[in-house]
């Protein structure tokens, strides 16, 4: 072979070397800057090969002996155990640290296995250290352990590229396993290697590293992390382009699986082939533990992370950031199983999120919440949990919410396009407890699809709990299966649904309310929503400040026992706007009252045409509305009330008091129709009940007075206050005791028959 060298120099130019003579006899060539360089025709050098043939700590054929021979000779050389059997060297102080790239470690004769124990090494020792810039260390194909060493196992003082670490057991170490300074570490791979009960981490770097595999593909690339006493795998913040973690089993680890110290941008953890997986198990703190910082390009894809004692992955940045990761995502085998951890799957504290998104994940049968949102008062900013169609997050089983999401302000985070089913708790809980949860979106436009599905969740679909809720959304999910559909109780300035179609939610099979709503509701709005075969469609139960639809945004209630329910008291609540169709009763006001006049409860309103507008158009079977005990300051007016089976009532006031039913001026007006039956019915005591304006029509019978007492139907001294009684078979019936009850300025408009008066009731005029 043919090598060229640079002559060597003293301080002072040597005599005879000057200009460009030549040198070793050999003619001169021009080199760089006029320096000479010559030719010499040498010999095939092989590497050689440094043998350590016994197991003392020095001295001849010792492997410190051989370490400190390659170092000398600055060539890259094998270290070759020979015919030591399975033996054991106690290193009496750290090794020398190797110094020359391409150096491999081999096993010859009957050699079998060695460890390289450091009990005696003496505090601050390293087992073997990698030097700075040293490439190409080949540890791989002999069965070498590294322990006891007071702290790291292996360490690297800074770049090493293309080194391979595979079939090493690095066990017991007082710090950690192994230990990479910050650095470039393209080609470099950790495989097939126990990292086992070391007092820190298993794998640490001390500062970023790029390039760097930790794991593998194919088979017996897999390492084992396992029972280290702080974090499996732990990273510093910083660029960490081209390192992965993939294919290994990070297990009962005494702190996290891996640990992130701060943002580690362009990491891969896993990937989307099945052989990528790490399994992330048992560990007794998270699974996966991000710090605060920035994550671009970093992945967390296809892992089982399962069995930890806290989160599956827990987003720890105490109000930082932890931006542009993506946990999961779209493709097939993107999504990581995470189930089985001892509080959340997944778990984010307050901090900014931009560009972050959690999609396309199995979450399931986690001791707590799927997903916890728990920024402690402060805000989580721009987070994306879900995705659309194929990047949904199945979140199921959770022995407590599928989501639940705390008090804070929550700019641009969207939970939506998620299936979140069969949890314990609720599907989607907003936990305000008292305090402000806002910004936050729960799905969104249908047309978009970013509606979640929430199925069989035992407390219910969405849950809002007392708070002010200001800009938080409900909009376009499909919400099923459960007690309650969307449960609303204190949750002031919520909206649920929206002001069009497509941000409607969609709620059906609720075994007793599709929504319930209670409590302090101030500027809470329910909109376009579609209720249908619950129980009941929706109920507001002592429920002050909420909308139950309104003019051109109520919502369509079908199926069921009651469409609409209202019970207790009920000052500045609405019901407009709203389609009612196909219940047994389509309105039900019991006990359904407000404290003043100046807080009126509304079931309608005004408007141009009954049933349109605030009105609310209802088709039930029985009763289009049924309205008992105390009802004063509720005001029904503007609506179309039907029924449609035989002996139905388009409106029943059984024993009702201080009922306003239609109103004082045009618009006002409710129409009252069965086909079937009576278009009004009056039975009990109705004290302070008013009926005003309304058109009873299309009926067996107009009115119908059934021991109904204390009630006038229009008022005596103020004749534009009369109904309207048209195209019945009979127009007014009474029966019973009707004391103090009466019919007044009454417009009686082809009706087959006027009235059958067998009540005694008073008529006027006659």
């Amino acid at each position: 072979m043919v090598r060229i060298f640079r002559p060597r120099r003293s301080a002072g130019r040597r005599p005879g070397c000057a200009g460009r003579a030549g040198f070793a006899g050999q003619p001169a060539l021009a080199g760089r800057s006029g320096t000479a360089v010559g030719l010499e025709r040498l010999e095939r050098r092989d590497l050689l090969a440094v043998d350590v043939t016994n197991l003392l700590d020095s001295g001849a054929g010792s492997l410190r002996a051989a370490i400190e021979q390659v170092n000398s000779a600055g060539l890259p050389d094998s270290i070759v155990f020979r015919d030591l059997s399975a033996g054991t060297i106690h290193a009496a102080s750290t090794l020398p640290t190797l110094a020359v790239s391409g150096t491999t470690f081999q096993f010859a004769g009957t050699t079998t296995a060695i460890t390289l124990d450091g009990s005696t090494a003496g505090p601050a020792s390293d087992g073997l250290i990698i030097g700075a810039g040293v490439d190409s260390i080949g540890l791989s194909g002999i069965v070498l352990t590294v322990q006891n060493f007071a702290t790291n196992g292996l360490s690297f003082a800074g770049d090493s590229t293309g080194t391979s670490i595979n079939g090493l057991s690095l066990r017991s170490n007082g710090f950690n396993g192994i230990q990479f300074a910050g650095g470039d570490y393209t080609g470099t791979t950790v495989r097939n290697t126990q990292i086992i009960d070391n007092g820190r981490a298993g794998i640490v770097s001390a500062g970023p590293v790029t390039g760097l595999t930790i794991g593998g593909t194919l088979a017996n690339q897999s390492n084992t992390i396992s029972v280290n006493g702080t974090n499996g795998i732990e990273l510093a913040a910083g660029s960490s382009t081209g390192t992965s973690i993939v294919g290994n089993r990070i297990i009962d680890n005494l702190q996290s699986g891996i640990a992130t110290a701060g943002g580690v941008a362009g990491l891969t953890i896993g990937g989307v082939t099945a052989a990528a997986a790490n399994t992330i198990a048992l560990n007794e703190a998270s699974g996966i533990q991000f710090g605060p910082g920035v994550y671009s390009g970093t992945v967390v894809q296809g892992n089982t992370i399962s069995f930890n004692d806290a989160a599956g992955i827990n987003f720890a940045v105490g109000g930082g950031s932890a931006t542009g990761l993506m946990i999961g995502g779209g493709a097939a085998g993107a999504s990581n199983e995470i189930s089985g951890n001892g509080t959340a799957g997944i778990l984010a504290s307050a901090g900014t999120y931009t560009g972050t998104s959690i999609v396309g994940n199995s979450i399931r049968t986690n001791a707590t919440h799927g997903v916890s949102l728990a920024p402690a008062g402060g805000g989580i900013t721009g987070l994306t949990v879900g995705g659309v169609n194929s990047a949904m997050n199945k979140i199921t089983a959770n022995s407590g919410d599928g989501v639940n999401v705390q008090a804070g302000t929550f700019t641009g985070t969207v939970v939506q396009a998620n299936e979140i089913s069969l949890n314990s708790g609720a599907g989607v809980r907003l936990a305000a407890g008292g305090g402000s949860l806002a910004g936050l979106a729960v799905g969104g436009s249908k047309q978009a699809t970013l509606g979640n599905v929430l199925i069989g969740n035992q407390a219910g679909g969405v849950v809002a709990e007392a708070g002010i809720h200001t800009g938080t959304l409900v909009q376009g999910n499909q919400i099923g299966g459960s007690a309650v559909g969307i449960s609303l109780n204190g949750a002031q300035q919520i909206m649920v649904g929206g002001a069009t179609a497509d941000l409607g939610n969609t709620v059906a099979a609720a075994t007793q309310q599709g929504l319930f709503a209670t409590g302090t509701l101030t500027q809470a709005t329910a909109l376009s929503n579609t209720f249908t075969t619950n129980a009941v469609g929706a109920q507001l139960q002592d429920a002050t400040g909420f909308a139950f639809g309104a003019p051109g945004a109520g919502n369509r209630v079908t199926g069921g026992t009651s469409g609409i329910v209202a019970r207790g008291v009920l000052d500045n609540s609405k019901v407009q706007g709203n389609t009612v169709t196909g219940a047994v009763s389509g309105i039900v006001l019991a006990n359904a009252r407000a404290s003043a006049p100046t807080a009126l409860f509304n079931v309608g309103g005004t408007t141009t045409a009954a049933g349109n507008g605030a009105g609310n158009n209802v088709t039930a079977t029985s009763f289009g509305l049924f309205a008992t005990g105390p009802l004063g300051n509720t005001f029904v007016a503007g609506n179309i009330l039907r029924a449609t089976a035989f002996g139905g009532n388009g409106a029943a006031l059984i024993s009702g008091t201080g009922l306003m039913l239609g109103g004082s001026t045009a618009g006002e007006g409710n129409i009252l129709t069965a086909a079937l039956g009576n278009g009004f019915y009056a039975k009990g005591l109705c004290t302070n009940s008013q009926v005003f304006r309304n058109t009873m029509t299309a009926s067996q019978y107009g009115i119908v007075l059934d021991s109904a007492q204390n009630l006038f139907v229009g008022f005596l001294y103020n004749p534009s206050l009369g109904n309207r009684v048209q195209y019945n078979q009979i127009g007014l019936f009474t029966t019973g005791n009707n004391a103090g009850t009466g019919v007044t300025y009454t417009n009686w408009f082809r009706n087959v028959r006027r009235q059958i008066n067998s009540g005694r009731v008073f008529i006027f005029p006659a």
